[in-house]
């Protein structure tokens, strides 16, 4: 299908200046008694006589007059609204005519002229996308009406969309098929989906797919745009159905291509719902097509898509081996700019398995690459990711310096979003160096870019770096005030991982004001999120912090098992840094009780432990 010109929506705007009359005297529909009282039918029909004999002669006001006398004897009488509300749009009165055509519509929703009708008002108001929307209704409900096609091809035509339109039309008419109900909805809901007006496209796709075709191709043209508008307006679920039959149609035609563009389309809308598996099923079977009809470039995407869904749902050797074979297929066809960015995505995942060696090799190259191509952007991403490398490593001076190069480009580039980015890394920098004012001023400035651009969930990350500051500083109101802040983002938002970590924030921050029953109700909370959510290392360190709470409030039991659970956790996961932390707690919990035996194997662990992962206070 053709698709909309980039000048249609400045069309659609000028449309209102310069919408076309619709002709004075329009035939009005016979009128016959339905809900009258029988004493009254003759004076009704006398009555419709006299409107009709009125509006002939021009005298609209006399008309609608009239015709109003008639609805008090038959209240509720389509046929007598539509006819007023042709009166009414004669004499100008737009609000009028529209309100009785859509009362019209809405007692006889399946009356050809009720449509016609309201589409009328729509058309002399210059809205066409509502003419077009409420013509396409009226033809699911009577396909082969020749009023209705006529009049929704010539708003067609009399709309901005009127260049794409005939173009399109032009294609039908060239390659010899009939200018259907179907393919004239399909057409104009694809040209208003190209111009952006996705609601009023919904509304005509899925009017021509109420109508009978026998060109499948065209079915599935329809779904797939029905898809994406669908999507557009938020209908998730409806969007996937359509996606669905859309497989269904290109794989029972056998077109491949179809087929592995159906695929990725669902690939990425699992994705979005968070429903891994099912993207992983899909984004599998379109790598496995484009690798069959040697569509490179599409491989290489599924390829980059797959490795961020396995790295999502935490299947991190996968996640290797897809950004892997990524890099080597964008290695192989000259694409520095994927590749740059796929040896960038093998290094987050390296970071998140602790491999910072490997991580680092990986952001070292990209940045080599970004420099070689002169991408300012890419540059930008290369830094905040050593930054994130060094940041791990505990050398903050490094991550300092990436991150002021992150910030020098943002303001270069005048990328505010980038902007928030960079002070975030700063701020992380300063406070694990003990700089708390300045790390306070760096996450006060991301807070700020946050509300500048009104980024819910940059606010509510900047909100609880802040309280984090705030409970480092002593100042436990404040970070109780930040903390729930970034709760009740999160809550709005939906955002499962944000909770629990905002439950843990304010678990801690009960903890330090000495109100551990408190503390122990929100650790309780983030656990239940960590475990729904498969996260091991947030659901080990919340162990450790429900130990502390029941310690506190002298239940040394649960404390043991929780200090013991966040060690088996750490070590299940190979997370070494974690590891350390559970066994300094466990080695200074069985010292407080002075059972100096059982501490000291642990205290003795943590040592040896302090010095692989850079833990300078256990090395002293």
């Amino acid at each position: 299908m053709a698709s909309a010109s980039g000048g249609a929506q400045k069309m659609l705007a000028k449309a209102k200046r310069r919408a076309p009359p619709v002709p004075k005297l329009v035939k009005l529909t016979p009128v016959s008694p339905i809900s009258c009282a029988p004493e009254h039918s003759e004076q009704l029909i006398l009555l419709a006589e006299q409107a009709n004999a009125a509006h002939q002669n021009g005298r609209m006001s006399d008309a609608i007059a009239t015709m109003s006398k008639c609805l008090e004897l038959d209240r509720d009488h389509p046929g007598i609204l539509a006819n007023r509300s042709v009166c009414y749009l004669s004499n100008k009165q737009h609000e009028f005519a529209l309100a009785d055509a859509t009362k019209c519509r809405q007692l006889r929703p399946t009356w050809w002229l009720a449509y016609h009708q309201q589409a009328a008002v729509w058309r002399e108001l210059g809205k066409y996308p509502d003419a077009l929307a409420t013509l396409s209704v009226g033809l699911a409900y009577d396909p082969t009406n020749k009023t209705l096609f006529h009049a929704t091809v010539d708003t067609a035509r009399k709309s901005p969309l009127k260049i794409p339109f005939e173009t399109a039309l032009k294609e039908i008419t060239t390659a010899d098929i009939s200018p259907s109900s179907f393919l004239i909805c399909a057409t104009i809901g694809q040209e208003l989906l190209a111009a952006g007006y996705y609601s009023y496209s919904v509304t005509v796709l899925e009017s021509a797919m109420e109508m009978s075709s026998n060109n499948v191709w065209m079915r599935g043209s329809v779904c797939s745009s029905l898809s994406t508008a669908c999507w557009a307006v938020g209908r998730n679920q409806k969007a996937i159905d359509y996606m669905k039959e859309d497989l269904q149609i290109s794989q029972h035609s056998g077109d491949k291509s179809e087929e592995a563009r159906c695929h990725a389309n669902l690939g990425a809308a699992f994705f979005h719902q968070k429903r891994y598996k099912e993207a992983i099923t899909h984004f599998r079977q379109n790598f496995s097509i484009a690798t069959a009809l040697h569509r490179t470039e599409e491989a290489m995407t599924s390829s980059c898509n797959l490795g961020h869904v396995y790295t999502a749902m935490g299947d991190y050797v996968n996640a290797v081996a897809s950004h892997k074979h990524c890099v080597q297929l964008a290695s192989k066809t000259g694409d520095k700019l994927l590749e740059g960015r796929e040896i960038g995505s093998l290094g987050t995942v390296y970071l998140i398995l602790k491999e910072v060696d490997n991580a680092l090799t990986c952001h070292k190259k990209q940045l080599d690459i970004a420099l070689s191509l002169g991408n300012q952007l890419e540059i930008a991403k290369s830094h905040c990711n050593l930054a994130s490398c060094y940041q791990f490593r505990r050398d903050y001076d490094q991550s300092i310096t990436h991150s002021q190069e992150v910030l020098e480009i943002s303001h270069k580039l005048n990328d505010v979003a980038m902007e928030g980015r960079a002070y975030a890394g700063l701020g992380h920098a300063a406070r694990h160096k003990g700089e708390l004012d300045k790390a306070k001023d760096f996450y006060q400035q991301q807070l700020n870019v946050a509300l500048k651009l009104k980024d819910k969930a940059v606010e509510g990350t900047a909100s609880a770096n802040l309280g984090v500051v705030h409970q480092l500083q002593g100042d436990f109101e404040s970070a109780l005030k930040f903390h729930q802040t970034h709760l009740n983002i999160a809550m709005d938002s939906g955002d499962r991982g944000g909770q629990g970590r905002a439950f843990g924030n304010l678990g801690i921050a009960f903890s330090s004001i000495g109100q551990h029953e408190q503390a122990m109700k929100h650790h309780k909370m983030e656990l239940q999120i960590s475990r729904e959510t498969g996260d091991r290392a947030s659901e080990g360190v919340t162990h450790g912090n429900l130990a502390v709470a029941y310690q506190s409030l002298g239940m040394l039991d649960l404390a043991g098992q929780h200090y013991t659970r966040h060690l088996e956790i750490a070590r299940e996961i190979k997370d070494k840094v974690s590891e350390s932390k559970a066994l300094l707690n466990l080695a200074h919990f069985y010292s407080s009780m002075k059972e100096y035996e059982e501490a000291f194997p642990y205290f003795q662990n943590y040592l040896e432990l302090a010095e692989v992962v850079g833990d300078k206070q256990g090395i002293q």
